[in-house]
C-alpha cells in the first residue's frame, strides 16, 4: 500500500502488485498533487453531478440520471479513481441482456460519461472510460404490415368501384 501525508493525515493512494508501481504512483502524485476528493466515491461523483445539473436541467432530465444511475449504484462504494471501462462495459451488457432499449443503454453510457468527466477534471481518473464502452448495435424494429393477406384482398376487390378503397 502506498500512502502519502497530507496535512498530518496519512492518506492511502492505494495498493499496488509491486513496489515498483507503487513508486510510480507515488511519484506521479508528487508531480500532480493530490486532489481534495481523491478518495471520493462513485456515490459522491454521481452527488457532485446531481448538484452541479439541479439547476440546468428540468425534472424529466433528473428522472433520467436517477434512472441510469440505478444500472451503475453497485458501483457506489468504490472509489472512483478505480473505477475502469469494464465497470460501465458490464452495467451496459446487464442492461441490454435485461432487454432493455438502446435508448436506456445509450443515457447509462452518457451518465457515465458526465460523472467520468467530474472525475477528469479532479485529477482522479486519467481519461473517460465510460466513453470507452461499447453500445450495442440498435436492432431495428420489425414492422407489422398495415393489412393482413385477407384485408388487402378485400381493398382489391371494392377497389374497382369504391373511390376510398382504391386510394387505400
Amino acid at each position: 500500500e502506498a500512502r502519502i501525508s497530507k496535512g498530518g493525515e496519512q492518506i492511502s493512494i492505494g495498493t499496488f502488485l509491486s513496489r515498483k508501481e507503487a513508486l510510480i504512483a507515488l511519484e506521479n502524485m508528487n508531480l500532480n498533487g493530490l486532489s481534495d476528493i481523491y478518495n471520493a466515491t462513485f456515490e459522491d461523483i454521481y452527488n457532485m453531478l446531481r448538484d452541479q445539473k439541479e439547476n440546468k436541467v428540468g425534472d424529466s432530465s433528473k428522472e433520467g440520471y436517477s434512472a441510469s444511475y440505478n444500472y451503475l449504484k453497485h458501483l457506489a462504494k468504490e472509489k472512483m479513481r478505480t473505477i475502469r471501462t469494464i465497470h460501465f462495459q458490464n452495467a451496459i451488457t446487464k442492461a441490454h441482456e435485461q432487454g432493455k432499449g438502446y435508448s436506456t443503454i445509450r443515457k447509462i453510457k452518457s451518465l457515465g460519461s458526465m460523472m467520468c468527466t467530474i472525475a477528469l477534471a479532479h485529477d482522479l481518473i486519467s481519461k473517460n472510460y465510460a466513453e470507452l464502452a461499447d453500445i450495442p448495435i440498435e436492432e431495428p424494429k420489425s414492422k407489422k404490415p398495415s393489412f393482413t393477406a385477407e384485408q388487402l384482398k378485400y381493398l382489391w376487390d371494392l377497389s374497382d368501384h369504391d373511390d376510398t378503397a382504391a386510394i387505400i
